[in-house]
């Protein structure tokens, strides 16, 4: 990720005076993490104690210069009164530091530099399949009408979105559909309904063609986020991978469940559901379901792993890094190793292998998912991971 000098040098200025936004604060922290350079110099710029000395010096002349030295507690005060002063020191020390920068960071670890900038992000991408079995690459079709399934017209729009229009739900039989997105693909969709889904890289859902009777029943594997339509008189339910299902009126909310990731997540965004265990064994008498608030994520692990536990719900929930991969980004915070790297091969559709010991390092920040494998890839060095690529194959040394 590239950084502009003059706007780290502005963002380290502010944090000193306390006047940092919150995405301020998430892009110094994503420059601060991605070199040990970085943070070396982070330290040096923004310790208060060597900067009061710089700022003192800096006005000798003045005879209240003995002033600025006081407790810590009070350096926002401190620095804004003597704001001017602090930036000119700051910015020149801060322009001294990128020009050393320049000369002396390393560089990629990896000589196979050109593999990687052909390894492009993932894109708008799903199969369709149909009730006969027939499938249609949504990728590669025109917009307009794509098919017809009993009285259910499936279209695609301008924006590449799918959606099913049935008409006269009640003379129709059951026809169900299953849309897939690929590695390196995610995919939005209309249900009969008019709920709202988005596919994340390598998920999919089956749903019938027409809502029908006092259930409207999908389900999902991989990572989906649902927009459900009210509907008093049909609940919507949510079948995951066979061990969980979640209820719903209207709501918006957020599962991850894949197979490669320790448990599911069912995060809810806004609204009300209900999350039942699907956990066979002792802990359906202690936790066979819970209602969630907004905000709160119910997490199912795998019955050989927790079954005493059944479901546990965790509040204060990070919404943001939660719903980071629906707004194209990808988001690290607190994130391990193996995690990350999860997401990468979901993505860039690489292949992730691992030759010695996994780095023990916890990531933050946020990462545009729209960009080369390549230039994720240059952070990990700085970071001390050692790599190559071997074709769409990245090796952990």
């Amino acid at each position: 990720m590239a950084f502009s000098e003059t706007y780290i040098a502005h963002l380290l200025l502010k944090k000193m005076t306390g006047e940092l936004t919150d995405e301020e604060t998430a892009t110094l922290e994503a420059w601060r993490l991605s070199s040990a350079i970085h943070q070396k110099k982070y330290e040096e710029l923004t310790s208060f104690h060597s900067l009061q000395q710089k700022v003192k010096n800096f006005m000798e002349a003045d005879t209240k210069a003995e002033q600025l030295v006081v407790p810590i507690t009070h350096r926002v005060h401190l620095l804004r009164k003597w704001r001017w002063a602090a930036a000119v020191i700051l910015l020149l020390s801060a322009a001294a530091y990128f020009t050393l920068t320049r000369k002396t960071e390393p560089p990629l670890a990896d000589s196979n530099f050109h593999s990687q900038k052909a390894i492009a992000p993932g894109s708008s991408k799903a199969v369709l399949t149909l009730a006969d079995g027939s499938t249609i690459d949504l990728d590669s079709t025109s917009k307009g009408e794509l098919a017809r399934q009993g009285n259910t017209r499936i279209i695609k729009d301008a924006n590449g979105k799918v959606a099913y229009n049935p008409k006269d739900t009640s003379a129709q039989s059951v026809l169900m559909n299953t849309l897939s997105t690929p590695k390196g693909g995610q995919y939005e969709l209309t249900l009969p309904d008019g709920t709202n889904v988005w596919l994340n890289a390598a998920s999919s859902i089956t749903f019938p063609t027409a809502f029908a009777g006092n259930q409207r029943r999908v389900e999902i594997t991989g990572e989906v986020y649902f927009e459900v339509v009210k509907n008093k008189a049909q609940s919507f339910i949510v079948d995951v991978n066979g061990q969980q299902s979640v209820e719903v009126l209207g709501t918006q909310f957020n599962i991850n469940s894949y197979s490669d990731e320790t448990d599911i997540q069912t995060t809810l965004i806004e609204g009300s559901v209900k999350v039942h265990s699907g956990i066979p064994g002792p802990a359906r008498k202690d936790a066979v379901s819970v209602i969630l608030k907004p905000g709160q994520q119910a997490v199912i692990a795998p019955s050989d792993q927790q079954p005493e536990k059944g479901i546990i719900v965790n509040s204060g929930i990070d919404i943001e890094r939660v719903m980071a991969w629906k707004k194209g980004l990808f988001n690290f915070n607190g994130a391990n190793v193996p995690s990350v790297m999860r997401q990468l091969e979901r993505w860039y559709d690489i292949h992730v292998l691992y030759e010695g010991v996994i780095p023990a390092i916890r990531f933050k920040g946020e990462l545009d998912r729209g960009v080369n494998l390549s230039e994720i890839l240059k952070i990990l060095p700085e970071i001390g991971i050692r790599y190559r690529m071997e074709g769409r194959t990245l090796i952990v040394l």
